[in-house]
């Protein structure tokens, strides 16, 4: 049986063992624990720990059905590629939307905000592994997604996300996590709301702290492997 109250707690201590290397141990660090195909019965048992509000999901559906069972204080995090047949979901359920990378989205976003009378946080998802699949933006076109989205009146754009390769290339993985954090700071100075960097997962998230990371998404130290 997995022991999730123990595993939260050593991701916790490479959390602040990571920040102390890194000569930031002050930094304020969010954990998003990625539930994304755990069950339901699962989640619920994590829930009632109180270790983190701040849950993740990367399917529009999944995160419906799971906002709908389960405690309406806890923070979602929408992470996956965004459909806009399912941004109805993630307009209501969501908190924070890491993986917005185009205008499309940011108007059906703001629009469905708009009618459900509710702001949304929302960051820029660049594309840093050069990887197509992987999604995002180039890193040369963050800052016009950025300026549309402060246009929008139920969008408030917190920062940028960020996903490295999968490679055991350890220098190429800190090269993307650097470049996105160069690229966080340089477009700060222009929107001073810029403040958030979401990157680093399971495998990589010492790296990613490494290089300025403020929040993680962490699902199977957390809940252990998946299919």
């Amino acid at each position: 049986m997995t022991d999730l109250k123990a595993n939260y707690a050593r991701v916790e201590e490479r959390v602040r063992e990571a920040l102390h290397k890194a000569g930031d141990a002050d930094r304020r660090v969010t954990i998003v624990a990625v539930t994304k195909t755990v069950p339901i019965e699962t989640v619920r048992e994590f829930v009632s720990l109180s270790l983190t509000a701040h849950l993740g999901e990367s399917r529009g559906q999944e995160l419906r059905d799971k906002a709908a069972a389960l405690d309406s204080t806890i923070q979602w995090n929408f992470i996956g590629p965004i459909q806009t047949n399912k941004v109805k979901y993630i307009a209501r359920d969501a908190a924070l939307v890491h993986s917005v990378d185009s205008r499309d989205i940011i108007d059906e976003l703001d629009k469905r905000c708009a009618a459900l009378n509710r702001s949304m946080d929302i960051l820029i998802q660049v594309n840093i592994s050069n990887e197509a699949q992987k999604g995002g933006v180039a890193p040369d076109a963050a800052e016009t997604l950025i300026a549309a989205a402060k246009e929008k009146e139920h969008l408030s754009v917190r920062g940028l996300m960020g996903i490295a390769s999968l490679s055991d290339d350890a220098v190429a993985v800190e090269r993307e996590f650097a470049l996105l954090r160069d690229l966080r700071d340089t477009l700060s100075s222009r929107y001073p709301s810029l403040t958030e960097l979401s990157m680093g997962m399971s495998s990589d998230f010492g790296s990613a702290l490494k290089y300025g990371a403020t929040i993680l998404r962490i699902g199977s130290l957390i809940f252990g492997e998946r299919g």
